[in-house]
């Protein structure tokens, strides 16, 4: 649904976001919970701070590729907001995300949402004037890196499992799009 036709919410603004948030943000936070509890609806209130960071997290991403995005027809959340205002819309998620991590006391968040803040700011005050700067695309890298330092803190064996996503993720890259990435 996201990335295939007839649905396609990558190319829909507002859907892109959601569904970037609830997959990796709510889906995600759900299989680490049931690892060690039963599903309940705290998990999906424990889960609100991640689907926030993601959506911040993925604000900024579409704006780093709004150019290729607009020649390419996708109307996502960065093409219809334009770079300074998606940018902002991210430090706002980010905002929230902040908040909620306070109210719900989830100290591992914090890490990451603390280096972020500051750095998708600055990012964001620089939107209007170079949105193809690669600093944008290094500021989602640190605060991905830093929410998995925290991740890998409270939970050592992930790092081998973010070990074998980074492998999978540069071959599948290089193989499909000739890209080294991440």
């Amino acid at each position: 649904m996201y990335s295939a036709p007839p649905v396609r919410l990558k190319a829909r603004p507002g859907f892109d976001v959601a569904a970037n948030g609830i997959g990796y943000g709510c889906l995600a936070f759900a299989v680490g919970w049931l690892s060690v509890r039963p599903l309940t609806m705290l998990a999906v209130g424990e889960s609100a701070t991640y689907v926030l960071c993601v959506a911040a997290t993925f604000m900024f991403t579409t704006v780093v590729d709004l150019d290729g995005d607009a020649r390419a027809g996708a109307r996502t959340s960065g093409v219809a907001l334009g770079a300074n205002r998606a940018a902002w819309v991210g430090v706002a998620f980010l905002v929230l995300a902040a908040a909620w991590a306070l109210a719900r006391r989830q100290w591992y968040a914090m890490p990451a949402v603390g280096l972020a803040l500051p750095l998708y700011v600055r990012s964001a005050s620089r939107t209007h004037r170079a949105v193809n700067d690669p600093s944008l695309t290094r500021v989602t890298q640190v605060v991905i890196l830093a929410l998995s330092a925290a991740a890998a803190f409270a939970m050592p064996l992930y790092v081998v499992w973010l070990a074998v996503v980074i492998a999978w993720t540069r071959w599948y890259y290089r193989l499909f799009f000739g890209l080294r990435y991440p």
